[in-house]
């Protein structure tokens, strides 16, 4: 009696499919299946009897499902390896408004002071509690050595003919490749670092 011809396995054709597929768009999604199914259809053809044909296709899907891994794993990296530097720098760019808003109000504390003092403070903490609602202003909130770092202020020489254009603060800290400078109009700007150390000089570094 004659043998029914054998048919391709069904498992090593969609091995095949899926593990061509994994190495253009499904990567991970279609590789991992393609190895299994290329297992199960490589049984299947491999038997004595063999219950279906097609072994060369099952291990395509399997060495195409492997490829796919590997091109997943590195496409990945190659995401993560432009994702992560924009992900710091939206950080940093975040960091420095909120030091620069800090700052802001330091900067018009110190201004109201000189207005009805008559005078500069002669440090930050004589801002708190009438000038400003919260300490921690004081400090730009990064931690060295597991001690916040207190915003640079100079108020040697000052008072109410201090020209709008002097600084009177500064941050301790570079952020975003920026130092922010605090004026006594009450107004900050952002400078590239490294500062002018005619500027740095002012508050002694």
């Amino acid at each position: 009696m004659t043998q029914p011809a054998l048919k391709n396995s069904k498992a090593a054709i969609w091995s095949l499919i899926l593990g061509i597929l994994s190495m253009g768009c499904l990567w991970l999604l279609g590789s991992i299946p393609a190895i299994i199914l290329g297992v199960i259809g490589l049984k299947k053809t491999s038997g004595d009897p063999p219950e279906a044909t097609g072994k060369g296709l099952a291990i395509a899907g399997m060495v195409t499902g492997s490829i796919g891994i590997i091109s997943g794993i590195f496409t990945l990296g190659i995401i993560a390896a432009i994702a992560l530097p924009a992900t710091t720098g939206i950080q940093q760019e975040a960091r420095s408004a909120v030091i620069q808003n800090e700052m802001k109000a330091l900067a018009i504390a110190i201004q109201s002071y000189s207005i009805t003092e008559g005078r500069y403070p002669e440090s930050l903490n004589q801002l708190s509690p009438a000038y400003l609602s919260d300490d921690d202003q004081l400090t730009a909130g990064e931690v060295s050595n597991g001690t916040p770092m207190p915003y640079l202020y100079r108020p040697e020489g000052f008072s109410t003919d201090t020209p709008s254009t002097s600084p009177v603060l500064l941050s301790p800290f570079e952020v975003n490749m920026e130092r922010i400078i605090g004026y006594a109009d009450g107004s900050t700007k952002a400078l590239p670092a490294p500062l002018d150390p005619a500027i740095t000089a002012l508050f002694g570094q």
